[in-house]
């Protein structure tokens, strides 16, 4: 089993790129424009690739931007990453030298779902967009095409670390408690219950159902939603937050009736 990725400090362009089994051969990649260094330098992150190459620029890229990183070359190192640190995302090749990286996102969607990680599948050669809807259906916050580039797997990956950073005025405060019908929400544990009995939901169902309950009664314009639950762009960023709608409905079993959708406006939350 791997040692653990290290904890990596940003540095100068100058420095050298963290090292993971053997340097890439090609060129590293090109660095997106950076966050504010106070906005994630708290933040830690799991990456877990089988290819060696690929899981060094990604990690050069992300210790660039100034997040804590561990590395993990098996799903097996993957999960005891995330079973001992926590992190705010887990990214992980849905090809892993031991089995599924798709299961391995679907089993964090059990209890564990306590840990509130962002999940993000890195689709292998082959891969379709039909893969991609069954991922996100099966519990993953992003998926990437095999032709994404590394420099798309960061600026995703921000928005869904944004989540985990400090809460904007315009969300619901990281203590806010919301309680609508036998729905109750506590921001600060990351706990949902519906009628007193716990709800396991992901990060971004969490947060879509926030949203939606910070607004009981009101629709929530569509063009809202993909500010907090997708980074995509267009349609496939409509896709993806229908879809986290459809697995929030499904989760809410006989009370799916109260996330109403408004042709051509949006959703609501009825009580």
């Amino acid at each position: 089993m791997r040692p653990v990725g290290r904890l990596h400090k940003r540095s100068s362009p100058a420095a050298s790129e963290p090292s993971v089994g053997s340097a890439p051969a090609r060129p590293l990649p090109a660095i997106p424009p950076r966050l504010d260094q106070a906005s994630v330098g708290h933040l830690r992150i799991v990456l877990a690739d089988g290819d060696a190459m690929a899981l060094a620029r990604t990690t050069y890229l992300f210790v660039a931007e100034g997040y804590r990183v561990s590395t993990a070359q098996s799903a097996a190192e993957a999960r005891r990453l995330v079973e001992a640190e926590r992190p705010a995302m887990v990214t992980i090749r849905s090809v892993m030298p031991d089995g599924s990286g798709l299961e391995f996102i679907r089993r964090l969607q059990t209890p564990r779902a306590e840990y509130c990680i962002a999940t993000m599948l890195l689709l292998s050669e082959g891969e379709t967009d039909e893969h991609r809807l069954r991922a996100l259906a099966l519990g993953a916050d992003e998926c990437l095409l095999p032709e994404g580039a590394e420099a798309e797997l960061v600026i995703r990956a921000r928005a869904l670390l944004r989540r985990a950073a400090p809460p904007s005025a315009a969300a619901p405060r990281a203590e806010e408690r919301l309680a609508v019908g036998p729905l109750a929400l506590d921001d600060a544990s990351h706990e949902v219950t519906l009628d007193g009995e716990p709800l396991h939901l992901t990060r971004t169902e969490f947060d879509l159902l926030r949203l939606l309950m910070s607004r009981p009664n009101s629709v929530v314009p569509y063009e809202d939603i993909p500010r907090f639950v997708s980074s995509g762009d267009g349609a496939d960023r409509m896709a993806t937050h229908r879809m986290h709608m459809y697995r929030l409905r499904t989760k809410l079993g006989e009370r799916a009736g109260m996330l109403a959708t408004i042709p051509r406006l949006g959703y609501v939350l009825r009580v």
